[in-house]
């Protein structure tokens, strides 16, 4: 959010965008909002469709006009992953606290649980 309702700098990026480089480029977003905050950004901002999208700080990858999610992405990062580990390990540092669940998706490493510093 720029302040600018009017979304004059974004306007401008998405002519640019078609004039020059849609052509032999890929568009490529990559944010820490879960699809459910992008989604409701979609809704206030005229935002291209990417061809990938990086959602929930590298947690969940979408591809195509479709944003399909991408089945092997989660696989590897769910390989392995201990949910109750990780939360008794961080139990340990009193700095850290749970963010709210709206800001972590389903996909994303913690499975809602992300640590922010408090200091």
């Amino acid at each position: 959010d720029n302040g600018d309702p009017s979304h004059s700098a974004l306007l401008n990026f998405n002519c640019l965008w078609a004039a020059e480089y849609a052509h032999n480029s890929s568009l490529v977003y990559s944010t820490g909002r879960t699809m459910e905050r992008y989604s409701e950004l979609l809704k206030e901002a005229p935002l291209l469709t990417p061809e990938v999208l990086i959602l929930s700080v590298g947690t969940e990858i979408r591809w195509g006009s479709s944003l399909e999610v991408d089945k092997e992405w989660v696989k590897e990062i769910e390989d392995g992953w201990d949910r109750d580990i990780v939360v008794e390990e961080a139990l340990k540092f009193p700095h850290l606290q749970f963010q709210d669940a709206i800001h972590a998706g389903s996909s994303n490493l913690t499975s809602g649980l992300i640590f922010v510093s408090v200091k």
